[in-house]
């Protein structure tokens, strides 16, 4: 089972607020099944686009973006992972 940790903290509540790869709670928990579906394809496709553009670069280009690129992908991917836990949860998985 998780375990959840309030902050009530004001510079610890806005730093997690700045973090765009975290998502919030108050966002998604009124998210029926579908919209919950629907914003992970939306992660999915973002992610897509990403991975495509960057195929479409030059060797150079690439390089000089790998990791900023790849950062984004990772933010993608932190988003997948804890909607999925999210969704399970709200399942009772």
């Amino acid at each position: 089972m998780y375990e959840f940790i309030e902050f009530t903290d004001k510079d610890t509540i806005n730093f997690f607020n700045n973090l765009d790869h975290i998502a919030d709670y108050y966002q998604l928990k009124d998210l029926n099944e579908e919209e919950l579906i629907n914003y992970a394809q939306s992660i999915v496709e973002e992610t897509k686009k990403l991975i495509k553009k960057y195929n479409f670069m030059s060797n150079k280009e690439k390089s000089k973006k790998y990791c900023r690129i790849k950062k984004q992908c990772d933010k993608m991917i932190i988003k997948l992972i804890l909607l999925e836990m999210f969704y399970g949860l709200n399942k009772g998985i």
